[in-house]
């Protein structure tokens, strides 16, 4: 919990309290709200990854490793102390990722499964919902979603934020690559392999073939600057 009163605090950490809690208290109020939100999205790219048949429990920790790096370098960017985020971002993050009970992991595991099974085909009026306003279709998509799912309204904020501030964060870029239809959820495997050999294109294509997750539109439709 973060708070800038040292009263109001005492007074939360009381109510949550028990043997069942384990609560700790910060006073850096804006670090533990932007990796709170940030940790969403990459919880939506676990999710996408545990639908995908090549990509297994090592490749969703690779997924957290890469996007804790990204948040901390946003983080610094914002000047904001990196940490008290250390301490309780990582778990957070961690836990949204992984548990069976996150509503983003969940998300991105049905997302994915739409595309594999057929029933995902955007018709002409999504697409240029896309093509005009791909954040809002993200949005407007999620919207109709059985649970909150607070990644995908948090995404396009979050990479705006980092290009005002001259950051690169391309794990999110990919995310949101893959929620507008642009590119493949497979895109992952490239991405998370850092590497443009024969050999990953190779595994990624056959990812893209078993998992029936081509995307022959998405080339067609390019990100709104």
């Amino acid at each position: 919990m973060a708070s800038s009163g040292t009263q109001s605090i005492e007074i939360f950490e009381t109510l949550f309290c028990g043997s069942r809690n384990h609560t700790k208290t910060y006073e850096d109020l804006i670090g533990l709200e932007v990796s709170g939100a940030m940790k969403n999205p990459i919880a939506i790219a676990c999710g996408i990854a545990s639908g995908i048949p090549e990509c297994g429990s090592n490749f969703e920790g690779e997924l957290i490793s890469l996007g804790y790096s990204e948040i901390i370098t946003l983080l610094k960017a914002l000047e904001i102390p990196i940490q008290p985020v250390q301490e309780y971002g990582l778990a957070d993050l961690i836990a949204s990722c992984t548990s069976r009970y996150s509503r983003n992991k969940a998300y991105g595991h049905r997302f994915v499964h739409k595309l594999i099974s057929g029933e995902d085909r955007p018709n002409l009026i999504e697409r240029i919902e896309l093509f005009f306003n791909p954040a809002e279709f993200i949005q407007k998509e999620v919207s109709q979603s059985e649970s909150h799912v607070e990644g995908a309204f948090a995404l396009a904020s979050i990479i705006s934020l980092a290009e005002e501030k001259k950051v690169e964060i391309p794990l999110y870029d990919t995310l949101f690559q893959i929620l507008t239809r642009r590119v493949s959820p497979t895109e992952l495997i490239r991405f998370v392999s850092k590497s443009t050999s024969d050999e990953v294109h190779h595994i990624s294509k056959i990812a893209t073939k078993r998992s029936g997750l081509g995307m022959d539109f998405g080339k067609k439709i390019s990100r709104k600057p």
